[in-house]
């Protein structure tokens, strides 16, 4: 589903796991800055302690790709303002 300029939401699985999980990006307005929220859900439908499991490996994967992202939207916001001075 998606909300233009608001939300996106997929269905996330992997080759080894069968069991289909809910990716949510949503953005808001913050101050004069744009917040994207993360949402990744469906964990508790894994058997004994898989969920828990892929749930951790994840939280580290998503981590490491939005700090990267913060990090390339800062660097390209920077370049932009001195493009415009």
């Amino acid at each position: 589903a998606i909300q233009p300029l608001q939300e996106l939401m997929l269905s996330w699985a992997d080759e080894d796991w069968s069991i289909e999980t809910q990716v949510t990006f949503l953005l808001s307005s913050s101050d004069n800055n744009t917040l994207l929220t993360l949402t990744h859900k469906g964990w508790e439908h894994f058997p004994n302690q898989l969920g828990d499991t892929l749930l951790a490996h994840h939280q580290e994967g998503w981590t490491e790709l939005l700090q990267n992202l913060k990090v390339l939207a800062e660097t390209n916001n920077r370049r932009l303002q001195t493009e415009q001075n």
